[in-house]
């Protein structure tokens, strides 16, 4: 399982930066690998080294432990030599540990790893199946936040969600937004982890967009998808074409095909 997901995180850091959404040290991501793990050999066999993130409350993951990318970790590296790129990250006590292949206190995880761990917490806190985390600035996604009108959910879901067939049945819980807020920071983690169950992806304010899925292969696929409606509106609009997307009924046709409903405002999969 663990040569599973780091041929993986070789395929997807390979991807993304082929796509160019990781320019130099960009995207980052985490994965909960408790289930591969003893929690209390992981501790005692490992030197772990300690952590301070304020105002982090870590309860409700106590005992989890995560692969982290590195913080200045490029993923054009990361393709070539996963292992050299990340770190574990354990929770002990309330305390938040970190380790690397090499035991080297200088491979620290990502700077985003606060809204990584709030991430994940929301996540096992909700009982999802979801153990991955993906960030990348995916360019397309980046420039529809650069147009004022556009940026709020039912501006940015009615682009995504209307682009293209497909968006609707593979994002169908739609699109998170998130208005600028600085990168790394509680405010930001916070934000992200409320909309992170309630929406399939959450896009960050000219920054980029965040995702989880059940494995890294599955996340990345998400994005890409929102990213090709991103790119057909953008590219009708260099043509000077007005985009309209499809109609309400072209929409409540496809929904009805692909047993979608809508309950409390969310796009949601009927059972």
């Amino acid at each position: 399982m663990f040569d599973k997901i780091i041929n993986q995180i070789k395929e997807i850091a390979e991807l993304s930066w082929q796509k160019g959404w990781a320019e130099r040290n960009a995207g980052n991501f985490s994965i909960r690998i408790t289930s591969l793990y003893s929690s209390d050999n992981f501790y005692s066999s490992n030197e772990l080294h300690k952590i301070k993130l304020n105002n982090f409350d870590s309860s409700g993951i106590e005992g989890e432990i995560f692969l982290v990318s590195c913080a200045g970790s490029r993923m054009r590296d990361i393709s070539k030599s996963p292992q050299d790129h990340f770190c574990y990250v354990f929770i002990k006590n309330g305390n938040v540990y970190y380790t690397s292949i090499s035991n080297s206190d200088k491979n620290k995880p990502s700077s985003e790893l606060i809204s990584h761990l709030e991430t994940q917490k929301a996540l096992i806190n909700s009982d999802s199946i979801n153990h991955a985390v993906l960030h990348l600035h995916a360019t397309e996604l980046i420039t529809l936040t650069h147009f004022p009108d556009l940026c709020s959910a039912e501006n940015l879901n009615k682009i995504i969600l209307s682009m293209h067939t497909e968006s609707l049945y593979f994002l169908p819980k739609g699109i998170g937004f998130i208005p600028f807020e600085i990168p790394g920071t509680n405010e930001i983690a916070r934000l992200t982890a409320e909309l992170i169950t309630k929406n399939d992806l959450i896009l960050w304010e000219k920054h980029g967009c965040i995702v989880s899925a059940t494995d890294i292969r599955e996340a990345f696929d998400m994005i890409d998808i929102a990213s090709k409606s991103a790119a057909i509106y953008l590219e009708l609009k260099k043509c000077r074409i007005l985009p309209l997307g499809l109609c309400n009924d072209q929409i409540e046709r496809l929904k009805l095909h692909y047993g979608i409903i809508k309950a409390d405002n969310t796009i949601i999969f009927q059972d």
